[in-house]
């Protein structure tokens, strides 16, 4: 399953999903309250509930969840909920700032706790472990992935043969 950030919608991840399709199955679901869902307040619990009706409806075998943005962090969440999950990826654009050297003009001490603060709310609100190396194995630089947003869910399948 491949899932988008907030505010998208499974279009953006087409061009994405069609590198992949000659090798799997690809399921593009537009989150809860994005594209063509429907309306729908936003939780966490709500989210993984839809994923887990994708999964039955679709009788997907431990699928493979792969998120960018908010689909990354729900994509952790169903790895964490779900132990037969074979694996979870979250990609992101950029990577969020590990040191306080990286956050230019905030004075090292408050860019410090101001870390600490991320660290905590990301804790907080995914349960896990921060999906970010240690400060020193950091990168300062990432691209951003080549895809964009649009509207509309997708089953691909790989060519038949």
């Amino acid at each position: 399953m491949l899932l988008h950030g907030a505010g998208g919608d499974a279009t953006g991840l087409l061009p994405f999903a069609e590198l992949l399709r000659p090798a799997y199955r690809i399921v593009l679901p537009d989150l809860r309250g994005h594209g063509r869902s429907g309306a729908a307040r936003w939780s966490w619990s709500g989210a993984l509930h839809d994923l887990a009706r994708i999964v039955s409806a679709l009788r997907l075998d431990r699928p493979a969840v792969v998120g960018v943005s908010l689909g990354g962090l729900l994509a952790a969440r169903w790895a964490a909920r779900e132990p037969s999950c074979p694996g979870a990826v979250s990609l992101d654009g950029l990577p969020v700032p590990s040191r306080p050297d990286q956050l230019a003009g905030l004075d090292p001490d408050r860019a410090a706790a101001e870390l600490a603060r991320l660290e905590a709310l990301f804790v907080g609100h995914t349960g896990l472990d921060p999906p970010w190396p240690a400060p020193a194995d950091r990168p300062t630089r990432a691209r951003r992935p080549p895809w964009g947003a649009a509207c509309g869910p997708a089953v691909l399948r790989p060519p038949a043969g």
